[in-house]
């Protein structure tokens, strides 16, 4: 289950995500991390549904990203346990549809390219290093 959120009712949960995707698997410094943005952004987080006769107590979040108020989407990440699922598509579009802006941006680690080009991005630019891993900045024009 993917939806919005905000920082103010969501933000523990976005950043235990957060954490351990960009701080404990790829060693993002936290304080790059944490670089005071979240609260004046829009934000998506997916949780796993409990299946039929599991406890029914709040569900554990597994997915986590973010836009700001020019466009640009940031800080998806999904646990490794839950990649490959359609996690981070349905983050995706619900972040798109949180915009207002004309087209969204995002910075791709390059490894994920592919993932956002199955989703209507195109690169946009050279290759750039941000918190020691190679990234490209991509676009998506959207057509409402």
């Amino acid at each position: 289950m993917v939806r919005p959120a905000t920082w103010a009712s969501a933000a523990d949960a976005l950043m235990s995500v957060r954490t351990s995707v960009f701080v404990e698997e790829q060693n993002v410094p936290m304080d790059l991390e944490r670089d005071g943005l979240d609260p004046a952004c829009r934000h998506a987080i997916a949780f796993a549904l409990t299946t039929p006769g599991e406890a029914r107590g709040e569900p554990d979040p597994i997915g986590a990203g973010r836009l700001t108020g020019s466009g640009h989407i940031g800080r998806v990440a999904v646990l490794a346990a839950w990649r490959g699922r359609g996690v981070g598509t349905a983050l995706i579009r619900c972040l798109i549809d949180q915009s207002d802006s004309p087209q969204v941006d995002l910075n791709s680690q390059t490894h994920a390219i592919p993932f956002y080009e199955r989703l209507g991005f195109v690169v946009d630019g050279a290759e750039f290093e941000e918190a020691g891993i190679a990234h490209r900045r991509m676009v998506l024009a959207l057509i409402r």
